[in-house]
């Protein structure tokens, strides 16, 4: 399939594959909203200061309201950051980074928290 960009006018949309950045805050929303699970890090000019596995509770775009994480439970406003960077590890799993000046929040799929309960009799 061919593309003649002079013909319409426009460019096509991009097309990330494992890589790349995103700044649409609707495409942040799709790739964010069924990720479950995840291992996590807050990290700043490349220091990490709080990392965990948590699991996403809600991916939103409000610019009003704000990005939590507390006991295990992530709220995330794409409108809290810049971009959303993917980068494909070499164990080939891809990790989302969201980036806002010189901060940024990795969040990679994570395998399921062990529940530890005892079997059902």
């Amino acid at each position: 399939m061919s593309y003649d960009s002079a013909a319409s006018g426009r460019t096509p949309a991009p097309c990330l594959v494992d890589n790349g950045t995103v700044v649409n805050k609707a495409d942040m929303l799709r790739l964010l909203s069924d990720l479950g699970q995840v291992d996590y890090a807050d990290v700043h000019d490349g220091a990490i200061l709080s990392q965990g596995t948590g699991y996403i509770m809600d991916v939103f775009a409000d610019p009003t309201m704000a990005t939590l994480v507390a006991n295990q439970s992530l709220y995330l406003n794409v409108h809290s950051f810049d971009c959303l960077e993917l980068e494909r590890l070499p164990d080939q799993k891809t990790c989302f980074n969201l980036v806002r000046d010189h901060h940024a929040y990795d969040y990679c799929p994570s395998p399921p928290l062990s529940t530890n309960k005892p079997p059902v009799a």
